[in-house]
Protein backbone atom coordinates (compact mmCIF):
# COMPACT_ATOMS: atom_id res chain seq x y z
CA UNK A 1 0.00 0.00 0.00
CA UNK A 2 0.96 3.73 -0.87
CA UNK A 3 1.16 5.74 2.48
CA UNK A 4 2.01 9.14 1.07
CA UNK A 5 -1.46 10.30 -0.01
CA UNK A 6 -2.20 12.94 -2.61
CA UNK A 7 -2.61 16.13 -1.29
CA UNK A 8 -4.98 17.33 -3.72
CA UNK A 9 -7.38 15.40 -2.33
CA UNK A 10 -6.85 16.00 1.72
CA UNK A 11 -9.17 18.74 2.87
CA UNK A 12 -8.33 19.81 6.49
CA UNK A 13 -10.69 21.92 8.59
CA UNK A 14 -10.39 24.45 11.49
CA UNK A 15 -12.52 21.54 13.73
CA UNK A 16 -10.05 20.99 16.37
CA UNK A 17 -10.29 17.62 17.79
CA UNK A 18 -7.78 17.43 20.10
CA UNK A 19 -3.39 17.77 20.95
CA UNK A 20 -1.18 15.04 20.89
CA UNK A 21 2.93 15.62 21.45
CA UNK A 22 3.83 16.38 17.84
CA UNK A 23 1.08 18.75 16.91
CA UNK A 24 -2.85 19.43 17.20
CA UNK A 25 -5.43 16.71 15.18
CA UNK A 26 -8.68 18.18 13.25
CA UNK A 27 -11.12 16.77 11.19
CA UNK A 28 -10.97 16.76 7.42
CA UNK A 29 -12.14 14.72 4.49
CA UNK A 30 -9.92 12.55 2.17
CA UNK A 31 -11.10 11.35 -1.40
CA UNK A 32 -14.51 12.94 0.36
CA UNK A 33 -14.05 10.47 3.13
CA UNK A 34 -14.18 12.23 6.52
CA UNK A 35 -10.53 11.58 8.42
CA UNK A 36 -8.84 12.54 11.53
CA UNK A 37 -5.92 14.87 10.42
CA UNK A 38 -2.46 15.03 12.57
CA UNK A 39 -0.51 18.34 11.79
CA UNK A 40 3.22 18.45 12.48
CA UNK A 41 4.82 21.79 11.83
CA UNK A 42 8.13 21.79 9.71
CA UNK A 43 9.96 23.83 12.50
CA UNK A 44 9.02 22.01 14.79
CA UNK A 45 10.20 19.14 12.81
CA UNK A 46 13.64 21.01 11.91
CA UNK A 47 14.09 22.45 15.27
CA UNK A 48 13.92 18.69 16.79
CA UNK A 49 15.98 15.76 14.91
CA UNK A 50 14.53 13.31 17.03
CA UNK A 51 10.93 14.59 16.95
CA UNK A 52 11.34 13.66 13.15
CA UNK A 53 13.06 10.35 14.13
CA UNK A 54 9.66 10.00 16.22
CA UNK A 55 7.42 10.50 13.63
CA UNK A 56 8.84 8.42 11.29
CA UNK A 57 9.14 5.27 13.47
CA UNK A 58 5.13 5.97 14.54
CA UNK A 59 4.39 6.18 10.98
CA UNK A 60 6.27 3.08 10.15
CA UNK A 61 4.55 1.24 13.03
CA UNK A 62 1.34 2.30 12.65
CA UNK A 63 0.99 1.44 9.39
CA UNK A 64 1.61 -2.52 10.33
CA UNK A 65 -1.30 -2.32 12.72
CA UNK A 66 -4.52 -3.92 11.86
CA UNK A 67 -7.10 -4.34 14.74
CA UNK A 68 -10.68 -3.55 14.71
CA UNK A 69 -9.34 -1.41 18.68
CA UNK A 70 -6.68 0.58 17.19
CA UNK A 71 -7.25 3.75 14.80
CA UNK A 72 -5.56 2.86 11.36
CA UNK A 73 -3.37 5.28 9.63
CA UNK A 74 -4.82 6.00 5.96
CA UNK A 75 -0.83 7.67 5.17
CA UNK A 76 0.85 11.34 5.51
CA UNK A 77 0.95 14.24 3.31
CA UNK A 78 3.93 16.22 2.62
CA UNK A 79 3.69 20.07 2.35
CA UNK A 80 6.13 22.97 2.87
CA UNK A 81 5.01 24.06 6.11
CA UNK A 82 3.82 20.55 7.48
CA UNK A 83 3.58 16.88 7.74
CA UNK A 84 0.05 16.09 7.94
CA UNK A 85 -0.55 12.46 8.94
CA UNK A 86 -4.17 11.14 8.07
CA UNK A 87 -6.45 8.73 10.49
CA UNK A 88 -9.72 7.08 10.26
CA UNK A 89 -11.88 9.03 12.65
CA UNK A 90 -13.66 7.37 14.76
CA UNK A 91 -17.30 7.62 15.48
CA UNK A 92 -18.73 9.09 19.12
CA UNK A 93 -15.07 11.42 19.32
CA UNK A 94 -12.82 11.35 22.19
CA UNK A 95 -12.77 8.73 24.64
CA UNK A 96 -11.71 10.63 27.41
CA UNK A 97 -14.10 13.38 26.92
CA UNK A 98 -16.68 10.47 26.80
CA UNK A 99 -15.13 8.88 30.91
CA UNK A 100 -14.36 12.43 32.15
CA UNK A 101 -17.16 14.77 31.30
CA UNK A 102 -19.90 14.72 33.84
CA UNK A 103 -23.00 15.51 31.16
CA UNK A 104 -21.78 12.28 28.96
CA UNK A 105 -23.30 9.61 31.74
CA UNK A 106 -21.75 6.34 31.00
CA UNK A 107 -22.44 3.35 33.69
CA UNK A 108 -20.35 0.75 34.85
CA UNK A 109 -20.63 -1.67 32.73
CA UNK A 110 -20.06 0.54 29.66
CA UNK A 111 -16.99 1.67 30.81
CA UNK A 112 -15.84 -2.47 31.48
CA UNK A 113 -16.80 -2.87 27.77
CA UNK A 114 -14.58 0.12 26.33
CA UNK A 115 -11.81 -1.92 28.87
CA UNK A 116 -12.32 -5.04 27.60
CA UNK A 117 -11.98 -3.15 23.97
CA UNK A 118 -8.57 -1.16 25.30
CA UNK A 119 -7.47 -4.94 26.94
CA UNK A 120 -7.76 -6.47 23.48
CA UNK A 121 -5.93 -4.04 21.64
CA UNK A 122 -2.90 -3.85 24.22
CA UNK A 123 -2.84 -8.16 24.21
CA UNK A 124 -2.60 -7.68 20.26
CA UNK A 125 0.27 -4.68 20.29
CA UNK A 126 2.14 -6.51 23.06
CA UNK A 127 1.86 -10.30 21.08
CA UNK A 128 1.83 -9.19 17.00
CA UNK A 129 4.13 -5.87 16.70
CA UNK A 130 7.05 -6.34 15.32
CA UNK A 131 7.76 -2.44 16.71
CA UNK A 132 8.15 -1.97 20.65
CA UNK A 133 5.37 0.83 21.11
CA UNK A 134 4.74 2.63 24.48
CA UNK A 135 1.21 4.09 24.85
CA UNK A 136 1.37 5.85 27.62
CA UNK A 137 -1.83 7.90 27.10
CA UNK A 138 -3.71 4.93 27.85
CA UNK A 139 -2.91 5.80 32.09
CA UNK A 140 -4.29 9.48 30.93
CA UNK A 141 -7.83 8.63 29.89
CA UNK A 142 -7.96 7.49 33.29
CA UNK A 143 -6.98 9.81 35.55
Amino acid sequence: MEWVLRAGSLEMTEDLLGHGRHGNVYRGYYDQEEVAIKKVSRVEMVLDEETSLRLAREIEALTTLEHPNIVSILGYVNTEDAMLIVFELIAGGDLKKWLSEPKLEMNWKQRVLILIQIARALQYLHSNCKYFLVFVKIIAIFQ
